[in-house]
């Protein structure tokens, strides 16, 4: 896929939904006239990338899309560095990875650390909205987990952005344990409209996903 694809589909999706929690710069970016790249590192490259995951066949291609995907609006080297990091662990967790070897890849091939604790980062760990010091908790929160909803808790538990560093870990739990409680779905898509909903099945049925103990 090209950058134009990327950003067309990005611009028309947020479009849909004008109310919700952007970033300011990212708000002022879509709604702008000139959809240039405004160099960010933020983490909103890394919490978008994880369908990229699914989609192509080799993880050279996934990373090379994550970069891709990212260069649309974040294209600080930070930022794609995120991206890359996401979409690589899902395609890896879908694929048939183990743990260890999603973290090796991440601290070999992407070049973060993973060697954090959970009990500090409880009680230190600070907002943040940089890739780099953001992506690499959210990965750790993965790692750390036995299943998709307690990565979801350690996620939360750790702190900070919150919602961006569950959604990451979240993403990739989905792709590795292939299983996420029904109640769950359920809950989450209380907050769908008609047209989320329809994205949502449309790529599940594209991707033949089956991840849920139940019908929704």
């Amino acid at each position: 896929k090209s950058g134009t694809y990327y950003l067309n589909h990005t611009i028309n999706f947020a479009s849909r939904y004008p109310y919700a929690g952007y970033g300011q710069t990212f708000r002022s970016w879509m709604n702008s006239n000139d959809h240039k790249p405004y160099g960010s590192y933020g983490n909103g490259s890394a919490m978008r990338v994880a369908p990229v995951g699914y989609a192509f066949d080799t993880i050279e291609e996934t990373k090379k899309q994550a970069r891709i995907s990212a260069s649309i609006s974040h294209n600080h080297p930070d930022g794609i560095k995120g991206a890359e990091s996401v979409a690589c662990s899902v395609y890896l967790a879908r694929n048939g990875a183990n743990k260890d070897e999603i973290k090796q890849f991440i601290e070999k091939k992407i070049g973060y650390s993973l060697d954090f604790d959970l009990k500090d980062l409880h009680w230190n760990y600070k907002f943040e909205i940089q890739c780099k010091k953001s992506v690499p908790q959210a990965i750790y929160a993965f790692l750390i987990s036995d299943s998709f909803e307690d990565a979801i808790r350690k996620a939360i538990y750790i702190g900070g952005d919150t919602d961006t560093i569950a959604c990451i870990a979240g993403g990739i739990a989905e792709a590795y344990y292939k299983n996420i409680p029904v109640s769950l779905i359920r809950e989450a898509m209380s907050f769908f409209d008609i047209g989320l909903y329809a994205v949502l099945k449309e790529f599940y049925v594209f991707f033949n996903i089956n991840h849920f103990d139940g019908e929704i």
